[in-house]
């Protein structure tokens, strides 16, 4: 796990917390990071992407630094993504059923008016059955009806903890 304190101890030394004019410096360095990452998996280097990967965890914390984010904001909202991408998961079959359902029909609140062709997966996770929603055409999760946001979990359940 990526200890965010660690790397914003290190961005105190020689920074100042949210000093907005180093914003477009750090943007820079996620896009140079990024290319980097790409280069090494196009060259199938490992050694490279772990760097670039390191790097990249790095120039991201430059840009929340810099933007006056806490340690404390980015672990809650990390929390709630994570919980937000468990969410994408359908917890029984009829939910997949009426989720593959919604989105054949153009009638899936995260699509309205777009008919995706779907398909549905079992899986288990955690000695538990979970049903996992594909588009067909790329094999991209789709979002379960009952899924919840980042934001609304961040809202409801992270923000003060």
């Amino acid at each position: 796990m990526i200890d965010i304190n660690k790397i914003y101890d290190w961005l105190k030394i020689a920074n100042k917390f949210g000093d907005k004019s180093k914003t477009e410096l750090a943007k820079n360095l996620i896009l140079e990071e990024i290319n980097e990452l790409f280069e090494a998996v196009e060259k199938n280097d490992k050694n490279e992407m772990l760097d670039a990967y390191a790097d990249i965890q790095f120039v991201l914390c430059n840009l929340t630094f810099f933007e006056g984010l806490t340690v404390e904001e980015l672990q809650n909202y990390y929390l709630a993504v994570v919980e937000s991408n468990n969410s994408k998961f359908c917890n029984s079959m009829q939910e997949a059923v009426d989720t593959i359902y919604a989105y054949a029909q153009g009638e899936h609140w995260d699509k309205p008016e777009v008919k995706i062709e779907c398909y549905m997966e079992e899986k288990e996770l955690n000695k538990s059955i979970i049903f996992i929603v594909r588009r067909k055409s790329d094999d991209k999760i789709l979002k379960s009806i009952d899924y919840k946001t980042a934001n609304e979990l961040y809202n409801n359940k992270y923000k003060n903890k």
